[in-house]
């Protein structure tokens, strides 16, 4: 099973990009889906085997009420099968990596695989938007919109860089890399978003930075910890800004502080004061998730269940898979958020914050309880976390199949650590139970490594 999750990796970050440069066919684009198919698939087969004892049983409520609220919303709202259909393929095409390592329990020399496998793709998008941003100023455009690696968009790419900077970070905290080393890597993945000139990277790696060194700071450690990362955001800052400036100057007059400090230049780039029927432009990256809370409010039904699943989106499968309201609401559909409150309402909005909390308490628990290398994970994983849920109010992060299926695998991997930590802890088994529990972890163990 080794060789399937880094043949996933490696499909889902190169996939759309080789489709758009026309070197692999445009159907291999929806290999992602298969993969995930076919990790539903092992979930199902091997879970049953071991019984998921891995699997934290808050994450079956939690993904169980999403399923009924699922459910709901659709008959609420008396959807044809089509968006549904196109609202789960999009969802739920990534959620099986989650339960993935709970039922194959990789060992570490695994793990240590994987990563390097996605340090060398993180790498890899250096040289690609060093290029992309050389095109970019050949044409005599000054947009960062078309310097986005193999992620195929500029602003997803920043936060799936800062996220892979977060295992970085873990490792660093936990003294597997040394602090030398860190920032070479740091500049090796942080540049591209300096070259893309996304503004969330301002607030996302402090952000990241922040969440990894409170979470891995140990008694005695803290006052060390604290200077490193002021350390590290004040370089950071201080290149990132000169090099947004450069490039952003000579198409908008001013640079990044005159930005973040004329008068309502920022509130306007959030909220345009857009309305529904009146603009057909952006509506600002918070405009979009007001309006969804203001049109499922007039609604009891639509505030509880939303407009249903994929009643908003639109569908490359063609009309009949696209929402109903997807024309109405389409200016306003700028972030996972937006999406999220229009089709599953408040309900929706709670769950989804509710399943983020689980996942950080159980990097919390890693974070100290574990071994180094597991514990730097979960440092990590806690960083991607924080991060993933400041883009879901950026972004629309839920369509991008790569950050969607990596966010829910390396969670998941988490959660399988904090899992094996409670059964190893628990004193209230009998020995002959514990010894069962030992022999079905060794064969997730035995099954994960062919």
């Amino acid at each position: 099973m080794q060789a399937f999750v880094i043949v996933t990796f490696i499909t889902v970050l190169s996939a759309a990009y080789l489709a758009s440069r026309g070197w692999i066919p445009q159907p291999l684009v929806y290999l992602p889906e298969l993969f995930g198919a076919v990790a539903a698939a092992i979930v199902v087969i091997v879970g049953t085997r071991t019984r998921f004892r891995f699997v934290d049983p808050i994450y079956w409520l939690l993904f169980g009420a999403i399923l009924v609220l699922t459910l709901m919303g659709a008959i609420a709202n008396h959807m044809e099968p089509g968006p549904v259909f196109a609202g789960l393929r999009i969802y739920l095409r990534a959620i099986p990596f989650f339960f993935l390592p709970a039922v194959l329990l990789f060992d570490d020399r695994q793990l240590r695989t994987q990563l390097a496998v996605l340090l060398f793709i993180c790498l890899l998008q250096l040289p690609l938007t060093l290029d992309q941003r050389w095109a970019t100023m050949v044409r005599g455009s000054f947009t960062g919109d078309y310097v986005f690696g193999t992620l195929m968009n500029s602003g997803q790419l920043s936060i799936f860089l800062v996220g892979a900077t977060a295992i970085v970070i873990g490792l660093v905290l936990r003294r597997m890399i040394s602090t030398k080393a860190v920032f070479i890597l740091l500049l090796l993945l942080l540049l591209p978003t300096m070259l893309n000139e996304t503004k969330v990277t301002l607030v996302a790696v402090p952000l990241m930075m922040a969440t990894c060194f409170i979470v891995g700071a140990k008694p005695g450690e803290r006052v060390k910890n604290t200077i490193l990362a002021v350390v590290i955001a004040a370089v950071f800052l201080a290149a990132f800004i000169p090099i947004y400036d450069y490039f952003m100057k000579p198409k908008w007059g001013y640079g990044l502080v005159d930005f973040n400090f004329q008068e309502g230049r920022v509130e306007g780039y959030l909220d345009r004061g857009a309305k529904v029927g009146e603009y057909d432009g952006s509506s600002g990256k918070l405009g979009g998730l007001k309006i969804a809370l203001t049109e499922v409010s007039r609604n009891p039904v639509n505030l509880v269940f939303g407009f249903g699943i994929g009643n908003v989106g639109e569908s490359a499968l063609g009309d009949q898979f696209t929402g109903y309201f997807f024309k109405l609401y389409n200016p306003f559909l700028e972030t996972t958020a937006t999406f999220v409150v229009f089709e599953f309402g408040i309900t929706g909005l709670i769950l989804l914050l509710l399943l983020f909390g689980k996942m950080f308490r159980d990097c919390l628990y890693v974070a100290h309880a574990d071994s180094r290398f597991r514990s730097a994970i979960a440092i990590g994983v806690a960083g991607i976390v924080m991060t993933l849920l400041l883009g879901f109010f950026y972004h629309k992060m839920h369509e991008n199949r790569a950050i969607s299926i990596l966010f829910w695998y390396l969670t998941g991997t988490v959660a399988a650590f904090r899992m094996r930590l409670a059964y190893r802890d628990s004193n209230d088994s009998p020995e002959i139970e514990a010894k069962g529990d030992a022999k079905e972890e060794q064969r997730s163990e035995s099954l994960a490594k062919t």
